[in-house]
């Protein structure tokens, strides 16, 4: 956020006329270290002449000051100079903490903070916040480690965590200020409603209504070519469609709020329906549109207690007392289905769950209007090219397991559901379609059942047959590379798959570097978590669903 004039802090006014003339800078060694004395000290951006909000200091940490302009202090941040206020921190002796970066430099790489991203101390082995990086702030990291991001906070090095991040937006050069004002596009066209119209999804070729425009209010088009009965407008990142028999051209648009951006790696979901969209133009909030709550909304970022949205080109504000985050899309993952009399050595085994506890899950999903989608839909939502309903759910199968066949689709194709299962391709053997179902022992699918299946299930690799534990490590990780590559280039080939389940969830660097050359766009693990925007597509979470699984635990992990 930008402050040209002033910025109130405890109550103090800072003139924000400061840096017209640099600071003088203290030498390396009477470096000075001051702490932190209000629960959260702002640090401030000062490259395009105004104050900008760009992260924050934690009560009770200490950091380096690098200069002192009498109420200020200069610190590094974010590979530029920092300011905080000097009036809220006090002079420290010494350096309080163990965490100096001696050795490493800034990387090529930036993450983007996609909410308010904590900054942790872990340098006595427990994780300790002591600054935040801003949301929409990007900021260079030093390397990258599991899940965490090393970043150099002041010559103090601290960890992010990947969930409050995006890796590879490049930090945007400070923009003079006043910030010139792109020229009209004169070809631009804009539509007016004349009558609430309602705006759709039309990812599957359907109407999903989404929201409506209400009466009178503009947006910009994108192709009123788009067909005989619809007009394609910008949602997002992505598209969404108005019948033309609801709006009328107009050349001169009557709204001034079309300063939109690329949506973050967030999105919101509306309590309830018909939730008001507000134009701030002037200051003054006014409805132009309303979402339904059946959708997940990407936003654009966040301004006090008002979240930004592009509805039609046009920006837009919904209150977050009206809204409630989105967890993102679950992944269940499922392996042997047995009836519960036929259970017998696989009682207890949690990768065996009943006929009865899957039937009572899938009737839940049904009775609550979820849909299943496939790996496809996911992979592109995951790339932002098209948003899902809320109530969406990716249900998948570990093994080709004959049981599924026999427990598991009848109920699926009952319920109009689609599935994924991840095949282990060699042990598809040529067996009849009505081969004799053992519950005694663990068969896997014939090619003429896969075949057969293929109203409900879409088959991707699981290798071909790789899928060994030896030692409690799997050879997808142990076998050499070229072994490795080619067995999974077989079963991408025998089921045209570009989506693939790591067996046992192992998996390292080289893993992902075969997938990435033989062409997989996803790959499955078995690590908890739901999905989002921008996630690692060769990465993706899934939860696992087990005999200990409850009903109301499943509820609980499906729902928002």
């Amino acid at each position: 956020m930008k402050y040209k004039f002033s910025k109130i802090v405890s109550g103090m006014v800072l003139a924000c006329s400061l840096m017209t003339a640099e600071p003088n800078i203290i030498h390396a060694d009477t470096m000075s270290y001051f702490t932190v004395l209000p629960d959260s000290l702002p640090i401030y951006d000062n490259r395009t002449g105004s104050l900008v909000e760009v992260g924050e200091l934690t009560k009770g940490q200490a950091f380096k000051a690098k200069s002192d302009g009498g109420n200020w202090l200069q610190i590094d941040y974010g590979g530029y100079k920092g300011y905080v206020y000097k009036g809220q921190t006090t002079p420290t002796v010494s350096v309080p903490y163990k965490n100096a970066n001696t050795k490493y430099k800034n990387t090529a790489t930036m993450i983007n903070a996609v909410k308010n991203a904590p900054v942790y101390d872990n340098s006595t082995g427990e994780l300790m916040q002591f600054a935040t990086i801003k949301m929409g702030q990007s900021y260079p990291i030093l390397y990258k480690m599991g899940n965490w991001y090393a970043v150099d906070v002041d010559g103090r090095i601290g960890y992010v965590h990947y969930s409050t991040v995006m890796e590879g937006k490049k930090e945007n050069p400070p923009v003079p200020d006043p910030a010139p004002v792109p020229p009209e596009n004169p070809n631009q066209k804009f539509i007016k409603a004349t009558v609430d119209t309602p705006l759709f999804d039309n990812r599957r070729g359907s109407l999903d209504e989404i929201g409506k425009l209400l009466k009178g209010q503009e947006i910009a088009v994108v192709n009123d070519q788009y067909s005989e009965d619809l007009i394609q407008v910008k949602w997002s990142n992505t598209y969404a469609y108005v019948k033309k028999i609801d709006v009328q051209e107009t050349s001169d648009k009557d709204f001034m709020n079309d300063d939109t951006a690329d949506s973050i790696n967030q999105s919101i979901i509306p309590l309830q329906n018909n939730e008001p969209i507000y134009d701030h133009t002037g200051g003054k909030f006014t409805p132009f549109a309303v979402l339904n709550n059946n959708h997940r909304y990407p936003i654009i970022g966040k301004v006090s207690s008002w979240y930004m949205v592009d509805f039609g080109g046009r920006l837009g504000y919904i209150h977050e007392s009206n809204v409630k985050a989105d967890k993102g899309i679950a992944v269940l993952m499922y392996h042997h289905i047995l009836d519960a009399k036929d259970l017998g050595n696989w009682e207890g085994v949690s990768t065996t769950i009943t006929t009865e506890q899957f039937k009572s899950e899938m009737d839940y999903l049904y009775q609550q209007g979820y849909e299943p989608i496939l790996t496809t839909d996911l992979e592109k939502f995951v790339q932002g090219n098209i948003t899902l309903p809320v109530k969406s759910v990716v249900i998948t199968f570990d093994d080709g397991l004959l049981s599924v066949k026999q427990n598991a689709y009848p109920i699926l194709q009952q319920y109009g559901m689609k599935a994924t299962d991840f095949d282990i391709t060699n042990r598809n053997g040529d067996e009849p379609i009505g081969q004799s179902f053992d519950p005694l022992k663990l068969q896997s699918l014939s090619t003429q059942d896969i075949k057969a299946m293929s109203d409900v299930f879409d088959f991707q690799s699981h290798t071909n047959g790789m899928h060994n534990l030896i030692d409690g490590k799997s050879d997808v990780i142990t076998q050499p590379y070229d072994v490795v590559k080619n067995d999974i280039l077989i079963s991408k080939n025998i089921l045209n798959a570009h989506s693939f389940a790591y067996p046992f969830g192992q998996y390292n660097a080289s893993t992902m570097q075969m997938l990435k050359e033989l062409g997989f766009v996803s790959a499955f693990t078995t690590r908890k978590g739901y999905v989002n925007p921008s996630d690692d597509l060769l990465q993706l979470n899934r939860f696992g669903i087990y005999q200990s699984t409850s009903l109301q635990e499943f509820e609980n992990l499906v729902s928002h």
